[in-house]
């Protein structure tokens, strides 16, 4: 549950920028110089493939073992359906740098990144289309429910929510202008965490509600 964490040795070098497990054992990491890390005994050991020729990786996300998404700059996204053995460029129809992606399913995902850019997809990520955020600075991470249920996290304390699939984003007020990076959803409840030791709690109807329970 959290009250005890054991080491884990990586074997690389390079900064690790994203972590994605489909269960207890079965997990990837995204380090810095374009490697994907893999491991299948809960992070005893791990392997690392390049990925293809591609602007630097910023985010990654899976669905089961076999689906996942890899964001970076330039708008990149890259996509397996494979386990990784293989990879296909997407066209996001952006050069906007982009740094969170989620998927719910096969086929409905968001990818988030500078300039407030939220996009959207029901296809797989064949077709991807720009949302209105509201924002013109960065959205570092996103993270879904279901194809309604949505948030994204970024830049001066930043949450925004969709219970409409992101025909309106709106936001949540955080009490903090710390920059959010990460974000983390089960059922009605989140966390979210940032700079300078921020932690928040998001509950309540919709979860709506935010409430701060760290600043160091």
């Amino acid at each position: 549950g959290g009250l005890t964490w054991e080491p884990r040795q990586a074997g690389t070098d390079p900064d690790l920028l994203a972590i994605s497990f489909v269960d207890a054992a079965d997990g990837w990491i995204l380090a810095e110089n374009g490697f994907i890390g893999q491991t299948r005994d809960a992070g005893e050991t791990w392997s690392f493939r390049p990925l293809p020729n591609a602007p630097p990786a910023l985010g990654l996300t899976r669905f089961g073992a076999r689906l996942a998404w890899i964001v970076g700059e330039s708008g990149s996204i890259l996509h397996t359906a494979d386990g990784g053995e293989t990879w296909q460029r997407q066209e996001s129809g952006t050069q906007v740098p982009l740094h969170g992606i989620t998927f719910v399913d096969p086929h409905h995902g968001w990818a988030v990144g500078d300039a407030g850019l939220i996009l959207s997809t029901t296809d797989g990520g064949q077709i991807w289309q720009v949302q209105i955020s509201g924002l013109r600075h960065r959205l570092t991470a996103v993270q879904a429910l279901d194809p309604k249920r949505a948030w994204t996290v970024g830049l001066f304390g930043t949450i925004l929510g969709t219970t409409d699939g992101g025909n309106r984003w709106l936001p949540a007020r955080t009490g903090t202008a710390a920059s959010l990076l990460a974000l983390s959803l089960r059922g009605r409840h989140g966390w979210v965490a940032g700079v300078d030791g921020a932690i928040l709690r998001l509950g309540g109807a919709g979860a709506g509600e935010v409430e701060t329970l760290l600043r160091w």
